[in-house]
């Protein structure tokens, strides 16, 4: 029984072979994002963007620097390596929520599919104007149900004439027999 390893910057696979035949395959992934990573002095920041692996610290190691990121400079400062951006997230990286955000402004086409949707709050008038669309169907609703029930008592109502008709007709017709054999 023998081990063999392949090893590549974003796996690790462990093979365990019997001969020519493969046992078992154990593969870790490293899974890795595109960060800020804040620099500069108090008050003062500076970040650095950054590919690391997810688990390692903020301010641990990284494996490239991509570029720089100035926001207290007017107009802020950002230096990105676009080429090396545009093949760690072909590589699988995912840039985080802000770091997706600066990309897609700065033009990395790659980036905009991490950027969220921002769900915006609706405004004041598009609240009121749905309750009173709300309010508008429940009240057609509650009109439609009344016109129901009030046309399912019109029904009971002619078929309980009905009935009485036929019970009248029907009592009548056996009085008749019983004049008839009384005769």
């Amino acid at each position: 029984m023998s081990f063999t390893y392949k090893e590549s910057p974003f796996y690790l696979t462990k093979i365990c072979t019997f001969g020519t035949i493969p046992l078992a395959i154990f593969s870790s992934l490293k899974m890795l994002v595109i960060r800020m990573q804040r620099a500069g002095r108090k008050n003062h920041p500076f970040y650095r963007i950054v590919v690391a692996e997810k688990s390692k610290p903020v301010k641990g190691r990284f494996l490239e620097r991509l570029g720089h990121y100035n926001p207290l400079s007017n107009p802020k400062e950002v230096s990105l390596n676009k080429e090396r951006i545009e093949y760690w997230i072909s590589v699988g990286a995912a840039p985080s929520e802000t770091t997706a955000r600066l990309f897609a402004k700065h033009g990395i086409s790659a980036a905009e599919k991490f950027v969220p949707s921002r769900v915006m709050k609706p405004s004041k008038a598009e609240l009121k104007a749905k309750e009173e669309a709300e309010a508008k169907a429940k009240a057609e609703e509650e009109k439609k149900k009344a016109e129901e029930e009030k046309a399912a008592e019109e029904n009971t109502t002619e078929e309980n004439a009905e009935t009485k008709q036929e019970k009248e007709e029907g009592k009548k017709e056996e009085k008749e027999g019983e004049e008839a054999k009384a005769e």
